[in-house]
């Protein structure tokens, strides 16, 4: 049993749809591909797991949006967060607070249960817009 699978939860290998946004999307501008309507998004690779199997598969490129408040944010959106554990891109399994104020709780798409942590505010990078292909 690997780490991740102890953390998360066992994962299943599963095909990908293949949804993607690419060059016929946008506008290539000096070497920058422009995609309308995700202004203000920026690039991250993602980790080789296979947690958010088959929206996300390991190692692709993902669309995230910084500019979105937390207090925005909904259950089911995919959010890119980092932790003591490194960067991590899951789903936004439930929200709560206590008395440090607002979580949330997050889950790999393909994991059996819920990640042990509470994602605080200052640990969320940006929320999923898409994926390059």
């Amino acid at each position: 049993m690997s780490w991740l699978d102890f953390l998360f939860g066992k994962t299943v290998e599963r095909p990908s749809p293949k949804i993607r946004i690419n060059r016929d999307n946008g506008t290539l501008i000096g070497g920058i591909l422009t995609i309308t309507g995700l202004e203000g998004c920026y690039l991250a690779a993602i980790a080789p797991t296979n947690s958010m199997e088959p929206g996300i598969d390991d190692g692709m490129l993902v669309i995230l949006d910084g500019s979105i408040p937390y207090t925005d944010m909904i259950v089911g959106d995919i959010i890119y967060f980092e932790n003591s554990l490194g960067g991590i891109i899951h789903r936004i399994d439930a929200i709560k607070s206590d008395n440090l104020g607002w979580y949330c709780e997050t889950k790999g798409d393909n994991n059996s249960r819920r990640d042990a942590v509470k994602v605080r505010p200052v640990d969320i990078r940006g929320v999923w817009r898409g994926t390059l292909d």
